[in-house]
């Protein structure tokens, strides 16, 4: 990364803007005897050589290289298994219940019996799609109980059986 932020700093620092003895009203040429970008480069220790810009560029392009092929070497190499699958058998299989909700209670000797308290499947309602067309919605006004405030105006839509529809102004009420 060092690398990248050197080139990148000798390619702004000697651009030709930055390669002027007096800049925003300093003379660095008189001052320090070199440049603006060249003073600008050695005050943090950054060689001023545009040299390293290619040396920045070439180290870039050998770290990606080198980085993609450690990925390579290990996407292909270093693999995985799928994880076994575990699963417990239970000890005593008499007293395992497959009933969801089924208690077990002590055993008696004589008269066993189970009762199932699985909850009914049987649906105890027709399923029905409703539509609604230009519905309005007026509510008193609280400021003047005379007047009415339309909340819903002319709203067309439908419901569809098993989904939650909320009709709602532009207030969330």
């Amino acid at each position: 990364m060092a690398w990248s932020v050197r080139a990148l700093a000798v390619n702004q620092y000697t651009d030709s803007s930055f390669d002027t003895c007096v800049y925003k009203g300093v003379d660095y040429c008189t001052n320090y005897n070199m440049t603006m970008g060249e003073y600008s480069l050695t005050t943090f220790e950054v060689p001023t050589e545009r040299f390293w810009l290619w040396c920045g560029m070439v180290f870039m392009a050998a770290a990606y290289e080198f980085s993609t092929f450690l990925s390579c070497v290990a996407l292909e190499y270093h693999r995985y298994g799928s994880p076994e699958n575990v699963t417990l058998d239970p000890v005593n299989k008499d007293s395992s219940s497959e009933e969801y909700g089924l208690m077990n209670t002590p055993r008696s000797l004589l008269n066993e019996a189970v009762v199932s308290v699985a909850p009914d499947r049987e649906k105890h309602f027709i399923p029905v799609t409703i539509a609604f067309k230009d519905l309005w919605y007026t509510v008193p006004d609280p400021a003047n109980p005379k007047d009415t405030i339309d909340v819903l105006k002319g709203i067309s839509g439908y419901a569809l059986p098993g989904t939650i529809t909320a009709l709602m102004g532009s207030s969330g009420a």
